[in-house]
């Protein structure tokens, strides 16, 4: 829980669920996990604009922290919550 809240601090926005395989980090407010927003940021070649169509639900602040959240802990959103 400690880890998770130094986590919490360092990105505003995100919080921590329980899921199918753990605790994983997803965007507050809602129910997407961060390694979706940031395995399609990266799918789609970082294009910014394709990522706010393709979660156009989404505000610029959750997005923000998505990919601010997968660029603090890249080995996370690779390995458990994948």
């Amino acid at each position: 829980m400690l880890t998770e809240a130094v986590k919490m601090r360092r990105v505003p926005g995100v919080v921590f669920a329980d899921g199918p395989t753990g605790r994983c980090a997803r965007i507050a407010g809602t129910g997407i996990d961060v390694f979706e927003i940031a395995k399609v940021y990266w799918h789609e070649e970082q294009d910014g604009e394709r990522l706010r169509t393709t979660y156009h639900l989404l505000s610029e602040q959750h997005l923000r922290a998505a990919l601010a959240y997968a660029e603090a802990y890249p080995q996370e959103i690779e390995g458990a919550c994948a």
